[in-house]
């Protein structure tokens, strides 16, 4: 025979639980549903694209000529984030070649020179 309701044990009282999409230490703001956008139905607002112009114009000729030559090897290529050994590849095709010993104590002493 199963106990009396009196002499079964209460649950504990505490504060109600969050739903499922919220965090316990966050609340809802007020007047909004929570959750992300496409869960309420609405698409999220799409970001412009970026102009990629502005961040080239301070450049210096040789690095837009190098930008250009990378943007080329990667749609021949079909790759979208050559290697170092690629990237090695484009600069010797430019023309560039090892005119010092290997190391990086003029970068760090002397800055970009």
């Amino acid at each position: 025979m199963p106990a009396p309701a009196s002499t079964l044990p209460r649950p504990a009282a505490g504060p109600p639980t969050a739903p499922p999409t919220q965090r316990p230490d966050e609340a809802a703001p007020a007047g909004r549903r929570a959750g992300p956008a496409h869960r309420r139905g609405r698409r999220p607002a799409r970001q412009p694209a970026a102009d990629p112009t502005p961040a080239a114009a301070g450049l210096a000729p040789a690095e837009l000529e190098f930008l250009a030559a990378i943007q080329e090897y990667k749609q021949q290529s079909g790759r979208m984030f050559p290697t170092w050994s690629e990237v090695l590849e484009v600069l010797t095709g430019l023309g560039y070649r090892k005119a010092a010993e290997p190391g990086l104590t003029r970068w760090i002493a002397g800055g970009r020179s």
